[in-house]
């Protein structure tokens, strides 16, 4: 285990152990208070913490699970740490600790407490929807696995004509340059206004080309 995990955990102890201590005697003397036997008084914090304990740990283990965290452990976690807080605000207010309600909710907590337990133990999260793998198969493409290298490779691509494109259609400069030096070594002889028709080009455009090519093509000849 890492240090730094090893501290953190440590800490987090620590904090735990001084919570539950001071709760225990906050609600040990709210217990008293209220005119709970000595005996019952000391262990009713453990079921306020306890439960806390339980609704937690049943969190988790549908975490864990990939379940919907079940509802009774939600509520379990609410009421057990809202019966802490309030044994630990009443605890400081001697003049709530004569209340007939106070009285009441202390006499009442265990079944409380209790009932809530057995109903985290006995449900379950709903299973999480599965959600689909939308990422690539791995498929391993070296040359040492043959079976999954295909022979030929499909011709994604087709192939593009040789010389007028559809109509409307405007080559980009480099293209429409391409198929006017084709055009010229097929057939020096062609006029500008005969390239411009047989490549879709504009007539400017093919005669800037010839005015660039004709020099090599008149050198390449001689």
């Amino acid at each position: 285990m890492r240090p730094a995990t090893l501290i953190s955990r440590a800490g987090a102890g620590l904090v735990a152990g001084v919570a539950g201590f001071a709760s225990y005697q906050h609600i040990y003397h709210v217990a008293t208070a209220a005119g709970e036997h000595a005996s019952v008084a000391a262990v009713l914090p453990l079921s306020a913490d306890g439960l806390i304990v339980v609704a937690t740990a049943a969190l988790v283990d549908d975490k864990r699970n990939r379940r919907q965290p079940r509802l009774s452990a939600r509520v379990g976690l609410m009421a057990g740490i809202a019966a802490t807080l309030a044994a630990n605000i009443i605890s400081t207010r001697p003049d709530l600790l004569d209340d007939p309600s106070v009285r009441m909710a202390v006499a009442g907590w265990p079944a409380v407490a209790f009932l809530l337990s057995v109903e985290i133990l006995t449900r379950r999260g709903t299973p999480r929807q599965h959600q689909p793998d939308m990422s690539p198969p791995d498929v391993d493409m070296s040359p040492h696995n043959p079976d999954t290298v295909p022979d030929t490779v499909p011709d994604v691509f087709p192939a593009r004509p040789d010389h007028v494109p559809p109509t409307g259609r405007r080559w980009r400069r480099g293209e429409l340059t391409r198929q006017v030096q084709q055009a010229v070594d097929e057939c020096a002889d062609l006029t500008p206004e005969h390239l411009a028709e047989v490549t879709g080009g504009s007539l400017r455009h093919v005669r800037r080309i010839l005015d660039k090519i004709r020099p090599t093509a008149v050198e390449v000849t001689q």
